[in-house]
């Protein structure tokens, strides 16, 4: 049913958020990960507050490894997160301090990919609304750094669910599309409505963030519809133009349409 949308899944569970939101997502104890921070000039402290001394500032980027997950919570724009002892800088010279849950990016991709031009994206929580009708739900972010400065960073549209919902995030490169760096994939995927996939695919242009469409699809058998991209390096791809499809199926009879984009060196234009 589902088409071969673009999207190169890392999955990570957000779980049993219902039963507490300190529990929205919790980082495992492993002094051998490298997590990564999602803010820009983090006060990392001696005491599990935000009263503690500040014993250093870490730039967005910056790799920390989790010792301890503490019982103390700071919650900020109704997100609560527990604060974890974590200890930075290299083996020889390792530190160790305390940060907030909500400086820790739950998703960072690496610079593997030569056309990210060294981009990082960093993925995680904004905002939460615990008390939204359709369950919990809230605003994510998504920053770009480089060289551990960041570069830009967006917010995601509002109330997008917490609830039952595995998330990645994926650069697939320009598709084909000139004078871009990259494009960047978010997507998530929901249980709870009968498996559900939807998500939002950005243009990154010198570090910036542009907004392409939404992409996804959901229905049964008998009635669905689904939003998905051609690119230009794509089978039905045209040069240098971006093809959202809208389609919607409903008892035998197939409604598409299309809508074209050239992007212009600072923006998309509509075609």
């Amino acid at each position: 049913m589902i088409k071969n949308i673009i999207f190169f899944f890392v999955f990570f569970f957000f779980s049993d958020f219902l039963k507490s939101q300190s529990n929205y997502h919790d980082f495992a104890t492993d002094e051998n990960i490298c997590r990564y921070l999602i803010g820009d000039d983090v006060n990392i402290r001696d005491i599990p507050s935000t009263k503690g001394k500040i014993v250093s500032k870490l730039p967005i980027g910056s790799c920390v490894r989790v010792l301890e997950k503490t019982d103390y919570t700071l919650t900020l724009k109704d997100f609560e997160s527990h604060w974890y002892k974590v200890s930075f800088g290299d083996f020889k010279n390792k530190n160790v301090g305390y940060v907030w849950g909500g400086m820790i990016s739950y998703i960072t991709s690496d610079a593997s990919n030569e056309s990210r031009k060294g981009y990082n994206y960093h993925f995680g929580v904004h905002s939460v609304d615990y008390k939204h009708e359709f369950g919990n739900s809230g605003t994510f972010q998504i920053r770009v750094s480089k060289d551990n400065k960041q570069l830009d960073k967006i917010l995601t549209q509002e109330n997008i669910s917490f609830t039952d919902s595995d998330w990645s995030l994926s650069s697939i490169g320009n598709k084909g599309l000139k004078n871009i760096d990259d494009i960047l994939s978010v997507s998530i995927f929901e249980e709870k409505c009968d498996g559900a996939n939807h998500g939002m695919i950005y243009l990154v242009s010198d570090g910036k963030l542009h907004f392409i469409s939404d992409v996804g699809g959901s229905g049964y058998s008998d009635e669905w519809e689904e939003t998905y991209i051609i690119y230009p390096d794509d089978e039905r791809g045209s040069p240098n133009t971006i093809i959202v499809v809208y389609e919607y199926y409903y008892m035998g009879k197939r409604d598409i349409s299309f809508t074209k984009y050239r992007w212009n060196g600072s923006s998309l234009i509509e075609i």
